[in-house]
């Protein structure tokens, strides 16, 4: 006897997966079909979330972005996991729904403009090794970003002994060299933003841009706040008068110090914590300006935020190598 809710079920999975691909432009040459979940992934299983901060150029406000993985389909023979991103960085200039698929230790990410695959993650890479993402930039011209292992360390995350590697994402623009650092997660991605590089290529875009994940969740590793003191979707709307933070922070990677300085009088605290949400620093307070040396912290990613009267008036990450 023909399971017509089953059958119904794939049905519609099959014309979702169909109109994604309409929508990010490709419209044909795919071979596209619906296939239960049955198997654990050792990248995005299903029900997998994240929650990634992001702000605005110019402005304030703090926003989220959720990405969920909430499929799988068949794609030019590859089962791939289908990831929709909710409320999604413009900027980055990418769809709102992309496919992944796993093969060891490597992700390989659909790009749509390309009409392929290519690789995106490489957890298993060693210290100095590198690969390649490849992606079509700005006016359709295939452009590619090195990514560089720097160093190498482990996270535990709810148990999970996971391998962390500090990456450098290095992209030649007209003869000129752009870097930005941070750290990729087995399991989990880049924990600044899981599609941590600008395929516009050499537009600016004023807009929205990630600054770092806040939550990730799944049935195998559990859920894991970065930040417990607030929500996985905390969103904050600035006034015209504090469009401009008070508090700016620099790292100097030369001699290790954080400097952090106020334009304001106000007595205020500081806090530092790892990408596994350990509290490394909390300040007894001050109110100009403050130095933390952070020689001894290991290389990764950490979170900085400035209370000022139990309110947060800046929050921002920095890599240490």
């Amino acid at each position: 006897m023909i399971d017509l809710k089953s059958l119904f079920k794939k049905l519609v999975s099959l014309i979702r997966s169909r109109l994604d691909l309409l929508v990010a432009g490709k419209t044909a040459g795919l071979i596209l079909v619906s296939i239960v979940y049955s198997s654990a992934q050792n990248f995005a299983p299903i029900g997998a979330e994240w929650h990634f901060e992001k702000r605005f150029a110019f402005r304030g406000d703090v926003d989220y972005v959720k990405i969920i993985c909430n499929d799988t389909i068949l794609i030019n023979g590859k089962l791939c996991q289908r990831l929709e991103k909710i409320n999604n960085i413009i900027c980055n200039n990418r769809p709102d729904v992309e496919y992944v698929f796993s093969n060891g230790d490597s992700v390989f990410l659909y790009d749509w403009r390309l009409k392929d695959f290519g690789l995106m993650y490489v957890f298993n890479a060693d210290l100095n090794e590198s690969w390649t993402i490849k992606f079509m930039g700005a006016n359709q011209i295939l452009d590619s970003i090195n990514v560089y292992v720097d160093s190498i360390s482990t996270m535990n995350i709810n148990g999970h002994a996971l391998r962390a590697l500090h990456v450098t994402y290095s992209q030649n623009v007209n003869n000129y060299e752009y870097t930005s650092q941070s750290t990729i997660l087995e399991k989990i991605g880049d924990l600044i933003y899981m599609f941590n590089w600008n395929a516009n290529g050499e537009l600016i875009c004023d807009g929205d841009y990630p600054t770092g994940i806040n939550c990730y969740s799944d049935s195998q590793i559990g859920f894991f706040n970065w930040n417990p003191m607030q929500d996985c979707d905390h969103v904050t709307v600035s006034s015209k008068e504090s469009m401009i933070s008070p508090v700016k922070m620099m790292f100097r990677e030369e001699d290790d110090q954080l400097v952090v300085h106020s334009q304001e009088e106000n007595f205020m605290h500081l806090h530092i914590t790892n990408s596994q949400g350990q509290f490394l620093y909390k300040s007894s307070g001050f109110s100009r300006q403050h130095q933390v040396d952070i020689s001894h912290f290991v290389s990764g990613m950490y979170f900085v935020q400035v209370h000022d009267n139990n309110k947060v008036i800046l929050s921002k990450s920095f890599v240490k190598r």
